[in-house]
C-alpha cells in the first residue's frame, strides 16, 4: 500500500502536477505549467539570487532523475525514451533557461520560447543525448536544451 502512496506522488511529480497528461503536446504544456508558477512566484515573491536559482534547478533534476529511477524499477515505464507524460525534465530545462537572468515578464516568456524552440528541435549535441536511454538522460538532454537557450537568452538581456 505504501509503495502505491508513493508511486502516485513520484508520478505527480514527474507529471508536472498532471500537466504531462495533456492530450496535445504534453512537452509544451509542462512547460507551460512551470512557467505559471515562475511568473506567480515573480509576481508574489523578491529575485532569488543566481546561486539559489541554480540550486533549485540541481534539485528539480535530482528529484526528477530520483522520481524516474524509482517509476521505472517498479515497471511504470520502460525508459526506453522519454515518456510524452514525463515532463519534470521540461521544468529542469526552463529552470536552467532563465536561471542566468534576472526574472522579468519577458526574460520567462523569451526563456519558454527559447526551450521550447531547442527541446523539439534538439540540435546538436542535444539530439546526441535524447538518443541515450535511462532517466538521467531523459533529464539532461533538457538540461541541454535549457543550455543553449541560456546563452542566447543572456545574449539578448
Amino acid at each position: 500500500m505504501k509503495n502505491n502512496h508513493y508511486q502516485s506522488i513520484f508520478k505527480f511529480i514527474v507529471t508536472g502536477f498532471g500537466s504531462g497528461y495533456s492530450k496535445k503536446a504534453p512537452g509544451t504544456a509542462g512547460t507551460l505549467c512551470c512557467l505559471i508558477i515562475l511568473y506567480i512566484y515573480h509576481a508574489f515573491l523578491p529575485e532569488p539570487s543566481i546561486i539559489q536559482k541554480i540550486l533549485f534547478t540541481l534539485v528539480i533534476f535530482l528529484l526528477g532523475t530520483f522520481c524516474l529511477s524509482i517509476l521505472k524499477k517498479q515497471g511504470e515505464f520502460s525508459a526506453d525514451h522519454d515518456p510524452g507524460f514525463v515532463v519534470i525534465d521540461e521544468f529542469a530545462g526552463l529552470l536552467t533557461t532563465v536561471s542566468l537572468v534576472e526574472w522579468t515578464n519577458l526574460s520567462l516568456f523569451m526563456g519558454f520560447i527559447l526551450f521550447r524552440f531547442f527541446d523539439i528541435l534538439k540540435p546538436w549535441p542535444i539530439s546526441i543525448l535524447d538518443k541515450k536511454v535511462g532517466p538521467f538522460w531523459v533529464m539532461i538532454d533538457d538540461i541541454a536544451a535549457g543550455l543553449i537557450a541560456a546563452f542566447i537568452l543572456l545574449l539578448i538581456f
